[in-house]
């Protein structure tokens, strides 16, 4: 079970320009030649490797497209951070005025195997018990730093969130799609809805 990209969203106008995916948030600046820190929200950093544009912006509808000169990668305890440099960026001040805004990609960009899904595709999906219990239908999923969480609107109104791990889901039918979760205790109880528990 794996995520493609963290969010994805269509741009304003539907006979130019592509549907956009978020790949990533611009963090601080990296170094004074206008290299930027971005901090993935895809589960596949390394795809980075692979982009020759990407789209900026605080939406889809407002992301410019940049040149992609160089991309690194920083590993850290919490994951990798993605040190990119852009053609049009060529200073610290160039590059703070990037951050935090979004990092976007052409939807088209991605190829899936048969584990991975569009974050927005799951959106609406049924919500079951491992063993079939239903729980609730996915209303969005949140991105964080550590890993994403599920929003599930509970058949009674409430909600929960569960975050987006193996161990808390172990499991997606896109035949039937229907995603199924394995909850600690307590974690489906109304009085939690506000609580996100650490990912295993």
């Amino acid at each position: 079970m794996r995520n493609a990209a963290g969010a994805s969203d269509h741009t304003a106008s539907e006979d130019a320009a592509p549907t956009l995916v978020q790949v990533g948030r611009i963090g601080k600046p990296h170094s004074l030649d206008g290299t930027v820190k971005v901090i993935p929200t895809t589960d596949a950093p390394e795809r980075f490797a692979a982009f020759r544009t990407v789209y900026i912006g605080r939406s889809p509808e407002q992301a410019a497209a940049h040149a992609v000169d160089d991309v690194r990668f920083q590993p850290h305890k919490k994951g990798t951070t993605v040190l990119l440099t852009l053609e049009a960026v060529a200073d610290r001040t160039a590059a703070e005025a990037l951050r935090r805004l979004a990092v976007y990609v052409p939807e088209e960009a991605f190829v899936l195997d048969d584990e991975e899904h569009f974050v927005h595709d799951l959106v609406g999906w049924a919500v079951c018990l491992n063993e079939g219990t239903p729980v609730g239908t996915l209303k969005a999923i949140m991105p964080l730093p550590g890993p994403d969480v599920l929003v599930i609107e509970r058949e009674n109104g409430t909600e929960a969130m569960v975050p987006f791990v193996e161990d808390f889901v172990p499991r997606i039918d896109s035949d039937a799609q229907r995603i199924y979760i394995e909850p600690i205790e307590g974690l489906l109880d109304a009085d939690a809805a506000d609580e996100v528990p650490p990912a295993p």
